[in-house]
């Protein structure tokens, strides 16, 4: 099992930097974050139009390059989160609409 370098940073109280992804849908960008010196990066699975199998490769090159792939899921849904996890990422969150807005982690590696 791969380390999850976010997490590790953030226990030894370290800063980790990261982005969002919403527009590339090619690999090479976790390439170009990890040569930014980027820790992780947020695949935005709500917004943008990501297939699996998309959000799959780039998660997949990002875990190979020892980095921390997130997703941000549009619901709480069994399919949208297993879909995810499936895909490889190490942590995902989704945004849950009640009485505010809140942001509710459902996994963590």
């Amino acid at each position: 099992m791969r380390r999850n370098i976010l997490k590790q940073r953030l226990k030894a109280g370290e800063t980790a930097l990261g982005s969002m992804v919403q527009e590339m849908t090619t690999p090479t960008v976790a390439q170009v974050f990890k040569q930014a010196g980027f820790d992780f990066f947020m695949i935005d699975g709500e917004h943008s139009p990501y297939s699996l199998e998309t959000a799959g490769e780039i998660i997949r090159l990002g875990r190979l390059l020892d980095m921390c792939p997130l997703m941000r899921v549009k619901g709480p849904e069994y399919d949208l989160i297993a879909g995810a996890l499936d895909v490889g990422e190490l942590a995902l969150c989704y945004r849950e609409w009640r009485r505010r807005t809140t942001w509710r982690p459902c996994s963590t590696a």
